[in-house]
């Protein structure tokens, strides 16, 4: 249980709803509480859904111009 207990935790994934899930899970299997830590999420996902039902939309646009 090397994070439970430490303060100001924070979490940011990088991938799909497959990443997002497993990292959730195995922070419930190692006894960190989810309400209390901030979870950051990059949409880098194939299909990207959990980014469309959010409205951040379904895939990267390029910003440089």
């Amino acid at each position: 249980m090397i994070f439970s207990g430490k303060k100001n935790l924070r979490v940011v994934v990088g991938g799909g709803d497959g990443t997002v899930l497993w990292v959730v899970n195995e922070m419930i299997k190692t006894g960190i509480d989810l309400n209390s830590v901030p979870i950051g999420i990059i949409p880098f996902g194939t299909g990207n859904d959990f980014s469309r039902v959010l409205g951040w939309g379904g895939k990267f646009t390029n910003w440089k111009k």
